[in-house]
């Protein structure tokens, strides 16, 4: 979600500017999108920079953009440098440069600001029970006390299927934050049958048949990835899958509790 919001202020900003230009019949190609474009892949450089051990693991996912790993600090600066740039060099459309920018950070806030309010609005630990694999009630509030990483998914879900073993080497090495695997609307014999097909020996997989976990969070599609505090306070949530990188920026946040 946060990707979507980030490209739908990149469209408001390319739309304005494309209209003022037309409008004020401005000489010239534009250089907003070239600004833009360096914001992005200085953005992304700086993230992979970060997070270099764990692209390491698997190369390939760097060119994969949809894992929302990027560094917003660094893509703001190189955004600015670049568009400062500009603004220098060029004689003419720099009002429009500057409305458009304006107007698509803008959309960019209010778009935050709307994923903010539903992640605060959302309920923290569901007090439904769960059934672990086990055939043992699980109920989240018997985890709380330090953080938790919540995982919604299924089976017949692709992203969900490789997002799995990421999530099985971060249980294994972050001892101190729990993690639970809520499966959604499947049987005991399904989930059961994946999880040894794949070789994947996960702690805390729960049974949700009703998907009360996903109506309760709201959330519209798998896998969803909940993170919480030791208080059980949402702090972050992502829809869609999570790269060994990723997944690390998020455990750090949910440990400082912000």
């Amino acid at each position: 979600m946060e990707l979507a919001v980030f490209f739908v202020a990149v469209i408001v900003a390319l739309g304005v500017d494309a209209l003022f230009r037309r409008v004020r019949k401005t000489p010239g190609e534009s250089p907003l999108f070239t600004i833009l474009m360096v914001a992005v892949v200085v953005s992304r450089i700086a993230f992979v920079a970060m997070y270099l051990d764990e692209y390491m693991q698997a190369p390939w996912k760097i060119l994969d953009f949809r894992d929302g790993g990027f560094s917003p600090v660094a893509g703001v600066l190189a955004g600015a440098a670049s568009g400062g740039w500009y603004f220098i060099r060029q004689m003419g459309g720099r009002a429009t440069l500057v409305v458009s920018i304006a107007l698509g950070a803008l959309a960019w806030a209010a778009g935050t600001l709307v994923l903010t309010a539903e992640r605060e609005d959302a309920a923290g630990l569901p007090a439904a029970r769960f059934t672990s694999l086990d055939g043992e009630p699980l109920e989240l509030e018997s985890f709380s006390g330090k953080p938790i990483v919540v995982n919604l998914w299924a089976t017949w879900c692709p992203p969900c299927m490789r997002e799995m073993p990421v999530f099985r080497d971060a249980q294994e090495k972050n001892q101190d934050i729990t993690f639970v695997f809520i499966n959604q609307g499947e049987s005991h014999a399904t989930v059961s049958a994946f999880l040894q097909s794949r070789g994947l020996e996960l702690s805390n997989v729960a049974l949700d048949p009703t998907m009360t976990a996903m109506r309760d969070w709201n959330a519209g599609a798998l896998p969803t990835t909940v993170f919480l505090d030791a208080t059980g306070r949402i702090v972050d949530s992502r829809i869609g899958e999570l790269s060994a990188a990723t997944l690390s920026q998020r455990l750090a946040a949910v440990r400082a509790g912000n």
